[in-house]
């Protein structure tokens, strides 16, 4: 439970942007976390940061959402009523796996092909037959891209590796994307050039219907800007859902896409699915420390299955956002004893797919109406 007292206007923002569906998915509340420095200032964080979701989300070393609703009990104060989302999305560091003598690589975003560059580029990647690429005009478009690459980048995480998962996740995680293969060809992108050998991955489903049968991959050239065709690996459908699924060979690079096969019936479910290698990466394998985060405002009322605006009528901040950056709140964080706006159960030291959950979040604005 966290609270958020407030006697000024910006409590509006809140009020109006946090209030949700307590549900899980369901809210559009994401907390970014980050290591190094604090900013001190808008200008210390990087603009393509600012108005693109992906390179925000890339950059973080988890996330994580909340659910809120707020409780007017008090002349002039809003407090919110608060509990962590449970999301399995952990630390992005990678993992050398004794049993399978495998590096389970942690990539720093997985996003869908049309917004893995940014909604200003979602018309060239976007997949032939995607009528959601269609109509690149108006400002309800414009206003669902930006929500839709927040979705893709927040949502595709929770296919992140969880040592408790299988074991106390009860529920697998619906794709939402449609499903036909053109809708969801994943990128995966990495912060340095890693060497790909093998996919662990854990099918949501013992139902074929819920199930592509066979995984298509590609690399990214960056001297010649092409994806190039790699090889196509089939799974076992049915109850062998966990597999470990070698390459022919190795791939080298730092950007891989993959597009799962018609399920035929409905939308694909996965547990988790993760690039491996045999070789060690040449960066990301030690420990990393939490120290602030930043806590996003979006127009969106939930992005889980298709977003939702709130409003229809901000075409000016809409404008705005894209040009001078989307608003953020920026926060430190620590442990419990820690003098900080957010304590996590652990914020240093963390290591590879360490699950982050927030224990408390304290808020208070000062000031009158």
């Amino acid at each position: 439970m966290y609270n958020i007292n407030a006697q000024m206007a910006l409590v509006h923002s809140f009020v109006n942007n946090f209030t949700h569906s307590t549900g899980n998915y369901y809210n559009n509340t994401v907390m970014y976390f980050f290591t190094g420095d604090a900013p001190n200032t808008l200008q210390d964080i990087p603009m393509e940061m600012q108005t693109n979701f992906v390179k925000f989300s890339q950059a973080s070393v988890a996330m994580s959402q909340l659910n809120g609703t707020p409780i007017l009990d008090k002349a002039g104060t809003t407090q919110f009523d608060y509990s962590n989302v449970e999301n399995w999305i952990t630390v992005k560091r990678h993992k050398f796996v004794p049993a399978m003598q495998k590096w389970l690589l942690s990539h720093s975003v997985l996003a869908q092909s049309r917004t893995h560059e940014g909604t200003e580029n979602w018309v060239a990647n976007v997949e032939p037959g995607d009528t959601q690429g269609e109509g690149t005009d108006g400002l309800t478009r414009s206003l669902v891209w930006e929500m839709n690459e927040m979705r893709d980048t927040y949502n595709l995480d929770v296919l992140r590796y969880s040592p408790r998962q299988h074991w106390y996740k009860f529920d697998n995680f619906n794709t939402k994307f449609g499903r036909y293969p053109y809708r969801f060809p994943f990128v995966f992108t990495y912060d340095q050039a890693v060497t790909v050998d093998s996919m662990f991955i854990s099918l949501g489903s013992t139902s074929n219907a819920y199930v592509s049968e066979h995984y298509d991959f590609q690399y990214w050239n960056e001297v010649d800007e092409v994806w190039v065709d790699m090889e196509r690996l089939s799974v076992a459908q049915g109850t062998n859902q966990k597999q470990l699924i070698e390459f022919s060979q190795s791939y080298t690079a730092k950007k891989f896409k993959v597009r799962m096969s018609d399920t035929g019936a409905y939308d694909p479910y996965l547990f988790f699915i993760h690039l491996c290698s045999s070789t060690e990466p040449t960066y990301g394998t030690g420990p990393v420390d939490i120290t602030w985060a930043a806590l996003s405002y979006t127009n969106t009322a939930n992005f889980y299955d298709y977003p939702s605006l709130r409003y229809e009528t901000f075409e000016t901040e809409s404008t705005l956002w894209n040009r001078e950056g989307y608003p953020f709140l920026f926060l430190d964080v620590g442990e419990s004893g820690d003098d900080c706006a957010v304590t996590l159960n652990k914020s240093r030291g963390l290591e590879a797919f360490n699950e982050v959950q927030i224990l408390d979040f304290n808020l208070k604005f000062l000031g009158s109406e």
